[in-house]
């Protein structure tokens, strides 16, 4: 047994240096039964693993990630963002390093865009690949996500774009960089630890944490990923039509994110001789959300006058941020094209209800209320109007229940007639 244990320290010694330097017999006995354990299950560690670190890296802890990102953007990460030293394998080779984000860091970014990843590159080793997992197990990867080859800059942070941006689902996702390197170099940068939950899982045969196999090795890779919020609502049709005297908008979205919903402004004039910036908020539709089918819309903006309207949509995110749509432009002409008296409404009322009248041009206009034996009870209108559709609001609150009779006349009094149109309705109260 004590032959044994000479043998496993003396393989230590060799596979674990900083800088060359031997490590503390008593670190190697701390960590002897810890690698004794590891031996058994995956050969040798001298033979597996052989990782060493560089003592002289960037122990003044100079090297910051620069947290540079727009506002739809954020970073997540396990280490602190700060390297400290540099861990390579003793005699060279290949070997990979990851970081495991947990639903727990991914969850509230469902649906956006892995985009980038920064890692911290000590030496330059021979090659370098990206690599992006999905969610496996507890200890162990899933199915290759993406991989790219990337050209790493000695003793600083790479920021590796993604050449198709992976889209976070909210479940793990295990982000990082697999290297081949030469004899005494030193490329994966870790901050100086603890190591966190997923923060240091290294592959050389398989997966393992690399504190668990080698307790002096205590850190987390310098690893972050920077995910992009997607277009929070992609909007692909947006219109307006005229029906009787409304304008109704309709639009469609291919997608949406976080969309609460959708606000329509309106402003009066056209975009040429539009005066100011006077937007009036005029309702409000829910959105759906985050869905990836497409969502038809529609708004009515009721008992508008002629002339002309600018619209817009204001696209408003759970969180109060917002994007404007493109502007459309309505020019709408309700002029009537003849004469009319239209049925009040409601009938039978009690006591009010409403006379709508249109003109085709401008002109005199009376609009009288008689009872069943043609006595004049109300006169509603008594001038000249523009043309246009009228509504006016009767109130019969003074008036007993029975039939009674409202007449419009419409033209010129010069004309020999004196009248250009008659018209004459029923209508019923009811108390």
């Amino acid at each position: 047994m004590k032959k044994l244990h000479i043998l496993i320290i003396m393989a230590i010694n060799i596979c674990f240096t900083k800088t060359g330097v031997r490590m503390k017999s008593s670190t190697v006995m701390n960590t002897l039964y810890g690698l004794l354990i590891f031996s058994l299950c995956s050969f040798s560690l001298a033979q597996q693993i052989n990782l060493s670190s560089d003592n002289s890296a960037n122990y003044s802890r100079g090297a910051v990630l620069q947290n540079s990102v727009t506002m739809d953007q954020v970073i997540i990460q396990l280490d602190d963002g700060v390297n400290f030293e540099a861990i390579g394998l003793t005699n060279g080779g290949t070997f990979e390093v990851s970081a495991q984000f947990t639903s727990t860091q991914t969850g509230q970014y469902a649906g956006w865009n892995l985009i980038e990843v920064q890692v911290y590159v000590n030496d330059v080793p021979i090659q370098a690949t990206l690599k992006i997992y999905d969610t496996g197990t507890a200890s162990t990867p899933g199915p290759l996500l993406y991989s790219a080859p990337f050209t790493p800059v000695a003793t600083s942070w790479q920021k590796i774009t993604l050449s198709n941006p992976v889209t976070i689902s909210g479940n793990d996702i295990w982000v990082g960089y697999e290297v081949n390197h030469s004899s005494g170099t030193y490329p994966a940068g870790v901050d100086d630890g603890p190591a966190v939950p997923g923060g240091d899982w290294v592959y050389n045969g398989s997966w393992v944490k690399l504190h668990e196999i080698a307790p002096n090795l205590n850190y987390n890779w310098n690893i972050a990923a920077v995910l992009e919020s997607p277009v929070p609502v992609e909007l692909t049709s947006f219109n307006a039509n005229t029906k009787a005297q409304n304008v109704i908008l309709n639009w469609e979205t291919a997608t949406e994110t976080n969309n609460q919903g959708f606000q329509i402004e309106r402003q009066v004039g056209s975009k040429q001789y539009a005066v100011g910036n006077h937007w009036e908020n005029i309702g409000y539709v829910a959105g759906f959300g985050t869905t990836t089918e497409t969502k038809a819309y529609s708004f009515t903006d009721n008992e508008i006058s002629s002339g002309s309207y600018i619209y817009r949509l204001k696209q408003i995110d759970f969180d109060g941020t917002f994007e404007y749509s493109d502007e459309i432009e309505v020019e709408v002409d309700f002029t009537p094209t003849e004469y009319a008296l239209y049925q009040n409404y409601p009938n039978p009322f009690n006591p009010t209800t409403s006379i709508k009248y249109s003109v085709p041009v401008d002109g005199f206009v009376m609009l009288r209320v008689y009872n069943a034996i043609g006595e004049e009870i109300a006169e509603l209108v008594n001038g000249e109007v523009m043309a246009g559709t009228y509504e006016i609001n009767f109130d019969a609150s003074a008036l007993s229940s029975g039939i009674y009779f409202y007449k419009l006349e419409a033209g010129d009094p010069s004309t020999s007639s004196g009248q250009g149109f008659t018209e004459t309705k029923k209508m019923l109260m009811i108390k």
